[in-house]
């Protein structure tokens, strides 16, 4: 979104280094450094050889083309697509996790709903049984 109105890449690094977790943060700490230092696109490339994440490789290509001159929109709408669908398969996976959590914890609850209706059975039987021999 931002590529649309600002193609100014070391704005939009510097502005998204803020928001970024703290190694992250550090990463593009050095790289803005190298930016305002020298080549845009060696610092851009020496941040995904240090770093090495598939992802951050797909986005540095990314920010290459738009410091190139090309017309990246439907390259970024693609990767969007990509990053949803593996934020979704992440999702699955942590949500096939849970079942067996709250399979352990609907059985403790069984549990207690068990004992509870012997604990009611036996105090009313008890009590007839007293008003039995009281009687």
């Amino acid at each position: 979104e931002t590529l649309k109105r600002d193609r100014n890449i070391l704005t939009i690094l510097d502005s998204y280094q803020r928001q970024a977790g703290p190694e992250l943060q550090k990463e593009l700490e050095i790289t803005t450094a190298q930016m305002r230092s020298g080549n845009y696109e060696l610092a851009l490339t020496k941040l995904e050889s240090r770093v090495g994440s598939p992802a951050l490789s797909d986005v540095v290509r990314g920010l290459s083309a738009v410091l190139r001159g090309d017309d990246t929109a439907q390259y970024w709408s693609a990767l969007e697509l990509k990053f949803a669908d593996i934020q979704r398969q992440n999702l699955i996976r942590e949500a096939q996790k849970v079942p067996s959590k709250v399979r352990r914890l609907s059985f403790c609850l069984l549990a207690c709903f068990v004992a509870t209706y012997f604990v009611v059975l036996g105090i009313q039987i008890f009590d007839s049984i007293g008003i039995m021999f009281a009687g």
